[in-house]
């Protein structure tokens, strides 16, 4: 019996039969596996590529949800992929709808995998796109003197140097007493000539036309939106305070007193119309209601941020404004009186403003008629860090104005006297003229009509736009990009220096400028429009037009080693992937 055992366990014909049948199993078994996963990958890779196209399709079409929804689904089935309805095609919106989100399945039939209980097997897919403003880089335009028109024929005379290109898309003419451009001088069309005194680094009369360099995404950068808040929108708190005056009436005594000093205070209504007859001053104390008009002959004094004076009517005031407290006029405000006088508070005026005599100023003024300030004006925020606000729906004038703030007016803006100094915004919904010196750290000038500046102007640093025109007649020193809509007209002197850069860029028009001395940084860009230039001009920069013309002395042009300030780089629209 041992024996047997032994020569059973000793005998191995067979088991290589047995080792290749399992073997057999297991290789067809991959195979399967393989050939089915195959066809898995296969319909799950046509599905993302459908789902990534109507995605993309989509996105095109927002803020149009139902259209993008409707888009998504044609493009799906577009594809080549099956679904039985539109429910199978799921499409969300994500990130304030600004997302287009697509998702959807399909079913791979198994052939092999059967043999394991495997009929199908179910692939999903997801895709989400987004059209986005894409930054490209800055562009490279390397002409210090470009004249765009294919019409105008680019001339030069009397002495001119320029340290780098120059091109014309026409021809030129150039017949200078002593004329040099130290890099290439290119045209386009045959014809171009010279005498005289001329010579360049190179000519090249045959060149290739060169398309208008775009700095349009430099006003976006730089030129905020118009403000769209005015002294009617803001004055609502005001309003309130009016239509809810009511009260106990005072003794009548008040209008027939005539003494010194005479306090008002409490929660008190007066009749109008409420003559106060004090030659000293009235001082408010608690919130003070007069229904009608009212007249002080003297101060005006309210010592208490809680301090309230409300008129509905027209208010005169003899003697000045001081204090602080918050201070509303259903009608005019005429202050008179020795001056400057200082008022810490807000002031609300549903007609005109008018002081004669200085004014300095802290908070907010919201005047829906016109304001008059002579003699002194200074006006401030509440701190260094908040400026102070004046909305007027109606003209503002002022004279010898100092004042850190965002002025926002509907009417015209006028300084007068001696001088103007300005931080903060100064807008216009009408024109801006600055008669006296204009001087700042940093401002913003908006106008939708013409700016003029008749006087000296000193700005750190500034950015200004003329919904039209704008007109320089004066000196011009620092940093500022000047935008016109149309016409840039500039004469007198300019000056910065080479850490800091001017722009002036006339939108849709002409640049005009004639300097008897210039020594600035910067560019000169007119691209519908032609740039004249008379007197003597020296720019560190680039002058870009569709045409350019001059009646110069002399012009030099060098490079700026700061580059052009007016190329941000361009901004396009891009739909892309996003998931």
């Amino acid at each position: 019996m041992k024996k047997r055992l032994r020569s059973f366990w000793k005998e191995e014909s067979g088991v290589a039969v047995i080792f290749v049948a399992i073997s057999m199993v297991v290789l067809m078994s991959f195979t399967a596996l393989a050939v089915d996963y195959g066809m898995v990958y296969y319909h799950r890779s046509e599905l993302q590529t459908a789902l990534d196209s109507a995605a993309l399709a989509a996105a095109q079409k927002l803020p149009d949800k139902e259209a993008a929804r409707r888009t998504a689904i044609e493009y799906v089935r577009k594809n080549g992929i099956e679904v039985k309805s539109d429910d199978e095609i799921i499409v969300d919106f994500l990130q304030n709808d600004t997302i287009v989100r697509v998702s959807s399945s399909v079913e791979t039939k198994t052939s092999f995998a059967r043999i394991f209980n495997v009929d199908t097997i179910k692939s999903v897919a997801v895709a989400a796109a987004q059209t986005k403003e894409v930054k490209q880089g800055q562009q490279s335009f390397d002409h210090l003197l470009f004249s765009g028109s294919r019409d105008d024929r680019l001339f030069l005379d009397s002495q001119f140097e320029i340290f780098g290109s120059v091109h014309t898309n026409n021809k030129f003419f150039f017949s200078p007493s002593n004329g040099v451009i130290h890099g290439e001088v290119s045209a386009v069309v045959p014809g171009s000539s010279y005498n005289g005194g001329f010579r360049a680094g190179s000519i090249n009369p045959n060149a290739s036309y060169i398309p208008m360099p775009d700095f349009s995404d430099s006003i976006a950068k730089y030129v905020p939106p118009f403000p769209t808040e005015t002294a009617e929108s803001n004055f609502g708190y005001a309003a309130n305070k009016i239509r809810g005056i009511r009260g106990y009436v005072s003794p009548a005594y008040v209008n027939s007193l005539n003494q010194q000093n005479i306090t008002l205070e409490g929660k008190t209504e007066y009749s109008g119309p409420l003559n106060i007859k004090a030659w000293g001053s009235t001082t408010i104390i608690g919130e003070i209601y007069v229904k009608g008009s009212a007249s002080f002959q003297g101060k005006l004094i309210m010592n208490s941020p809680n301090d309230l004076l409300c008129v509905d009517g027209d208010l005169n005031i003899g003697g000045g404004l001081f204090g602080k407290g918050t201070l509303i006029v259903d009608g005019d405000l005429t202050i008179s009186g020795g001056g400057p006088y200082t008022f810490d508070g807000d002031i609300y005026v549903a007609g005109n403003f008018r002081t004669n005599a200085g004014l300095n100023a802290t908070g907010k003024i919201v005047c829906k008629g016109n304001m008059n300030i002579s003699q002194s004006f200074n006006f401030y925020g509440p701190s260094s860090n908040i400026p102070g606000v004046i909305y007027c729906d109606g003209n503002l004038s002022a004279n010898l104005y100092k004042g850190k703030a965002d002025i926002i007016c509907q009417g015209t803006i006028s300084f007068t006297g001696n001088s103007a100094e300005h931080d903060g915004l100064l807008y216009s919904a009408k024109q801006i003229n600055v008669y006296t010196r204009l001087i700042s750290n940093n401002i913003t000038i908006l106008s939708k009509d013409d700016i003029t500046v008749n006087s000296n102007c000193t700005i750190a640093k500034g950015v200004i736009y003329a919904g039209k025109n704008f007109n320089c007649y004066t000196a011009l020193e620092g940093s500022v990009y000047v935008f016109a809509e149309n016409n840039l007209h500039y004469s007198g002197y300019a000056n910065n220096n080479t850490q800091l850069d001017i722009a002036f860029y006339a939108i849709n028009g002409n640049i005009s400028i004639s300097l008897s001395k210039t020594n600035v940084t910067g560019i000169i860009y007119a691209p519908k429009g032609n740039v004249h230039m008379g007197g003597s001009i020296e720019i560190y920069g680039s002058i870009i037009a569709n045409s350019f013309t001059g009646s110069f002395s002399k012009l030099t042009i060098r490079r700026n080693e700061n580059g052009n300030p007016l190329d941000v780089g361009k901004t396009v629209k891009r739909t892309v992937l996003v998931q």
